[in-house]
């Protein structure tokens, strides 16, 4: 983070695209969390890997991701690793093609229980860990 008068710039070492401009009389985290799902939705457009997130041993802004967004993200990495296309995703899904855009993009809302079924279906489980906030 790099602050110019009331602006700070923010960047992200794991997520090279990220950039964010956040002025004092905004929210930071949300901010930046906009930018940050921004960026992975460019990621997953184009079929990239998402890069794992490192361990920080510089004093940073950490932004936790949400449930939905760490879901829609495995998701898509299961995509990835079995090298399916949404039209197959969709197929095997019973769903039509938009109903699996919006699955997998994580600017939009979905139901746990479709993400859940979804990552059945190819082999994987969700798990959720509650741990004690910072």
């Amino acid at each position: 983070m790099e602050r110019h008068g009331d602006a700070v710039l923010v960047s992200c070492p794991d997520i090279p695209e990220m950039h964010a401009v956040v002025y004092e009389h905004q929210r930071t985290e949300e901010e930046v969390l906009d930018a940050i799902e921004t960026a992975l939705y460019g990621y997953m457009q184009d079929r990239r890997p998402i890069p794992a997130a490192r361990a920080s041993t510089r004093r940073r802004l950490m932004i936790y991701l949400p449930t939905l967004t760490k879901a829609k993200l495995a998701l898509y990495g299961a995509v990835l690793d079995q090298d399916l296309s949404k039209a197959e995703l969709a197929r095997r899904l019973g769903l039509p093609r938009p109903s699996v855009d919006r699955l997998l993009d994580v600017r939009h809302g979905s139901r746990m229980e479709q993400l859940d079924a979804a990552l059945e279906l190819l082999g994987r489980r969700l798990e959720v860990q509650v741990s004690e906030a910072a």
